[in-house]
């Protein structure tokens, strides 16, 4: 139902007077004909409207019926019962107006976020009438009534925009730049990596390779005949020398690693 086919009972309700039925009687006869609202139907609204102004005395209960009826139903049956609610503030007025009033804020945005898009875009349509709807032209609902609703429904289309054109956090952390085959990779930098010493094995030196540096420098003796010149030996024996004292100093440095 769009919102110009929206009941207008002007002339439709008669202002005879009824007799006060009982309150649950109201109660169990405004259920049953709110349970056949489940699609956008004039007739029906336009019943439930009459049945309404029918029974002012007993507004705080015929809007607790809607109310829950509102919040129950499935998604797709909300927007008539909100047709429902705007008809009979608009048309019948009084108790009904300060009655929604309490709660329709609640009852909007509950309803308006189960909806589809189209759907959404009915209730907001609704909600601009409230501003001016009477007919003298003036608001269905207090402003600070309406201010609240329309504060909600922009922070919702602000999070909806920042939804769709922010990427995910996730997909910008995994973002980085392309790397050229066979490029190695780079490791972080300012990461060290730090290793128990125990679990590093200093090269192998002991008593049989000291022992064995010692057999070495007995065997160059001046007299060797290995060497051809005086200079082939003393050159040997320097290189000699400067490796047993790094082996020296490599088998120290085990022994205080232990």
């Amino acid at each position: 139902m769009s919102l110009h086919n929206i009941p207008t009972l002007s002339g439709i309700i008669q202002q005879t007077p009824q007799q006060p039925a009982n309150i649950e009687t109201v109660r169990g006869n405004y259920r049953a004909a709110l349970s056949e609202l489940t699609f956008n139907s004039k007739p029906i609204i336009t019943n439930l409207t009459i049945m309404a102004q029918e029974n002012q005395y007993a507004a705080s209960t015929i809007v607790r019926e809607i109310e829950q009826q509102i919040r129950h139903n499935a998604p797709d049956q909300k927007l008539p019962v909100l047709y429902l609610i705007d008809s009979i503030c608009k048309n019948v007025g009084g108790p009904f107006i300060s009655h929604f009033a309490r709660n329709i804020g609640s009852i909007y945005l509950d309803a308006y976020t189960l909806t589809d898009p189209q759907m959404r875009r009915s209730f907001e349509r609704v909600l601009q009438t409230w501003k001016n709807g009477m007919p003298a032209g003036g608001p269905v609902f207090a402003r600070h009534v309406i201010e609240p609703i329309e504060r909600a429904l922009n922070y919702m289309r602000d999070n909806q925009r920042q939804a769709i054109h922010t990427p995910h956090r996730h997909n910008l952390q995994s973002a980085s730049p392309p790397r050229a085959a066979g490029q190695p990779t780079q490791p972080p930098r300012n990461q060290q990596i730090h290793v128990n010493p125990n679990f590093v094995s200093p090269p192998k030196v002991g008593f049989d390779y000291i022992v064995a540096g010692k057999r070495k420098r007995n065997q160059l003796d001046p007299r060797s005949s290995k060497f051809s010149t005086p200079a082939q030996r003393d050159r040997y024996n320097n290189v000699y020398m400067i490796k047993f004292k790094i082996y020296l100093e490599i088998y120290a440095l085990r022994s205080d690693l232990r």
